[in-house]
């Protein structure tokens, strides 16, 4: 068994929060680091289509 080196974070967040104008809390206090290497995805909402 290979030893697990500590590797900094190339984009590190904490204690995030989110809270709409309607009172809805959408994040509380989240803590996020991505490391090297490590593959990461956010989704969300779409956002509707706009008339032409």
């Amino acid at each position: 068994m290979q030893p697990i080196l500590s590797v900094a974070p190339i984009l590190s967040v904490s204690k995030v929060s989110k809270t709409y104008a309607s009172g809805f809390q959408a994040l509380k206090q989240v803590d996020l680091a991505i490391k090297p290497g490590e593959i990461f995805a956010l989704l969300g909402p779409t956002a509707p289509a706009r008339p032409r």
